[in-house]
């Protein structure tokens, strides 16, 4: 039986999706209601899921409920009461003059409190190195006075820091949020899904099966593979755990050494961030802060991403020859009966892609539809 944190990280996960497919198909809220809700959402999956420390130590006491700390829980709701603040006092929060009109007290407490968890749970997902680095630049708003030369400034309140980090659309709620909440998600989503499905092993298995015979075939199964799972996962990380596992000892097996198959399978899988129509969230900022639609930036995407891959077939197919590999053997490759018989996950990639270029605004030179999560503006 489940126990009762991973009932509400799923019921979290679930109404966290049905919340944005609901925006998704009636309009995005005003963007202080709908990023904080987004990131409400986020802050408490993330304190629910990473603990507080990787490693857990032998003279740790018990946990609550089910295996999560209260302090996590105790997270978890401050995130929550701290997005229900926002939203409750929207109207108020959005006709005041800013910086010109006083804040009310929680207001403040609430913005420092969503900054400080925010670092909290980028800790814990990430490590040390980003929360370190916004930790800097968030000092040097307060060192300014006594910085030297060019670096030194007038300093910030306390109150104007809340403001403009925690209660505009300038920090936490700044344009990266406001990419990945309109756009983003949506796109992960359906990677999940695909994912989830088998889709994205059947990527795989019909990469080895048309390449797997060759010479270097499992290096050569790697590249294809990675490729096909970028378009639908726009991640590296995803790519290296999906096919990672499967051919590096594949690589290793057929005669390549084990660094050079490490290193190919971390050159693929990176090169899944470029294959449209699924790329990294740094193509949905772009197409956000250029005011061209997303689209538009896959198309431009996809000839440089064709190239990165076809340059590293033709390097692992050079190595294979220089060290006289050969492919895989027919009994070791994926049956073509029980491809087949899976084809039907690769729907689902289609009508997406179709959906992308058809809609209003993905290309069709219909206007643009605002807020839809496939066209930017």
């Amino acid at each position: 039986m489940l126990k009762p944190f991973v009932h509400l990280a799923a019921l979290l996960g679930i109404g966290w999706s049905t919340f944005q497919l609901y925006t998704a198909g009636t309009g995005f809220f005003p963007e202080m209601i709908q990023r904080p809700l987004h990131l409400v959402f986020a802050l408490s999956l993330a304190f629910l899921i990473y603990p507080a420390r990787r490693k857990a130590k032998k003279d740790d006491k018990p946990t609550f409920w089910g295996g999560v700390p209260w302090y996590d829980l105790v997270f978890s709701a401050l995130a929550v009461s701290g997005g229900a603040h926002l939203v409750w006092h929207y109207e108020r929060l959005a006709t005041r003059i800013s910086f010109v009109d006083l804040l009310e007290p929680m207001d403040i407490v609430v913005a420092l409190m969503l900054m400080v968890l925010t670092l909290e749970a980028c800790r814990r997902v990430v490590g040390w190195s980003l929360p370190i680095i916004a930790g800097v630049f968030l000092l040097y708003q307060f060192a300014g006075p006594w910085m030297p030369g060019l670096l030194r400034h007038g300093g910030i309140l306390l109150s104007d820091l809340a403001e403009q980090q925690g209660l505009s659309v300038q920090g936490l709620f700044g344009i990266p949020t406001g990419v990945i909440s309109n756009y983003v998600f949506y796109f992960i989503l359906f990677a999940s899904f695909m994912e989830v499905s088998g889709g994205g092993q059947l990527f795989i298995d019909l990469a080895f099966r048309f390449t797997g015979r060759r010479r270097g075939g499992p290096a050569k199964g790697a590249i294809v593979g990675s490729s096909l799972l970028g378009t639908i996962s726009g991640s590296a990380v995803a790519n290296v755990s999906g096919t990672g596992v499967f051919t590096i000892p594949l690589m290793t097996k057929a005669g390549y050494p084990a660094a050079f198959a490490g290193a190919v399978e971390a050159v693929a899988s990176t090169g899944g961030q470029l294959m449209p129509p699924i790329m990294g969230s740094a193509a949905f900022i772009m197409a956000e802060m250029v005011g061209i639609p997303y689209l538009e930036i896959a198309l431009y995407a996809a000839i440089p991403a064709l190239a990165y891959y076809v340059a590293l077939f033709f390097m692992v197919d050079l190595k294979a020859k220089q060290e006289g590999m050969v492919g895989l053997k027919t009994e070791e490759l994926p049956q073509f009966e029980n491809l087949k018989s899976r084809l039907v996950l690769l729907l689902p990639l289609l009508l997406a892609k179709s959906g992308v270029c058809c809609h209003p605004g993905g290309g069709s030179g219909q206007p643009v539809q605002p807020g839809h999560p496939f066209v930017a503006g």
